[in-house]
């Protein structure tokens, strides 16, 4: 049994992002093209001594929970009832990946929590029964214990590995990433969807099509007109000055940024060779203090992951 351990926890875009309905228990179903970033969260894990009468979870940044509702928290309850034991664990969590941006940190926080203690206790639960404990985690937890390309179905829950060549074109690519100093709820964007984003939906073949259309065109390199987020016309229509950012990159600079997942962060796919430094100088100057402003790179982990530990 491992003492202590540490694991990166890295965030994820949503490159292609459609919702084809409600599903039975109306959660929207989704189909959507993931893949992973070199950007993300750390968690660092150690059993506390035999004495130690609860667990503790310790985080860097206040705006975080650290109670029940924490997924870390949530996962670590669902593990035990899977596989009790009785040691109490120290979590502190390096929280790099910013609340309501759609970057997947409350999930990939919760799924390679599950992945460390799993570790940590010798591997206990094999990989089918740790993926189904990170779905009641959080239905979007499984894509990051998944393959990177990944496409994901149903609520989030349903994962699946991109067949075909490996993604030379991606590797060779990297992303602007961006976030305003505002977030966005994921309640809220779906229900502005339900309201006023109707029209938007489309057939699961549809939207599987288009995202292994634009899953092609990443085995040349980043150049696609198939980056797609229903949402983000939903989100641009409250938060304008987003909408006049997304302008201003594609007139000064002739750069297409998208929002990933449902939240305020934005990304700009870039050749590897790009010069991004007058871009990055023009995202500081509208977005201040505070903002998210970093090249990322993909992680291309297929059909397994293999993460820095």
């Amino acid at each position: 049994m491992d003492e202590s351990r540490n694991i990166f926890c890295p965030a994820k875009l949503n490159l292609s992002l459609h919702v084809n309905g409600l599903t039975t228990d109306r959660f929207h179903e989704i189909t959507s093209l993931v893949v992973r970033i070199d950007f993300g969260d750390r968690i660092h894990v150690r059993f506390l001594e035999d004495t130690a009468a609860q667990d503790v979870l310790l985080c860097d940044v206040g705006e975080v929970p650290v109670g029940g509702e924490n997924t870390i928290l949530r996962a670590l309850s669902l593990f035990r009832r899977a596989v009790p034991f009785h040691r109490r664990l120290e979590i502190v969590l390096e929280k790099n990946i910013p609340l309501r941006s759609g970057l997947g940190g409350g999930s990939c926080d919760g799924a390679f929590f599950l992945q460390i203690l799993n570790r940590m206790l010798g591997s206990p639960m094999e990989d089918a029964a740790l993926l189904r404990v990170a779905a009641l985690v959080g239905r979007d937890c499984p894509l990051f214990l998944g393959p990177s390309p990944c496409l994901v179905g149903g609520s989030g829950e349903i994962v699946e590995d991109v067949e075909g060549e490996h993604f030379d074109g991606l590797r060779r690519s990297k992303f602007l990433l961006f976030k305003p100093n505002f977030g966005v709820d994921t309640a809220w964007a779906y229900e502005n969807f339900d309201r006023c984003g109707a029209w938007a939906l489309v057939s699961r073949d549809a939207a599987k099509s288009s995202a292994l259309r634009l899953a092609i065109d990443l085995r040349k390199g980043c150049g696609s007109s198939h980056y797609h987020n229903v949402l983000q016309d939903v989100v641009v229509k409250k938060f304008m000055e987003l909408q006049l950012v997304l302008n201003d990159l594609q007139e000064y600079f002739n750069l297409r940024a998208h929002m990933t997942g449902s939240g305020s962060a934005c990304y700009v796919p870039l050749d590897e060779s790009f010069d991004s430094k007058h871009v990055v100088n023009y995202l500081k100057e509208v977005l201040g203090n505070g903002a998210l402003i970093r090249e990322v790179r993909p992680i291309i982990d297929r059909p397994s992951p293999s993460l820095p530990i």
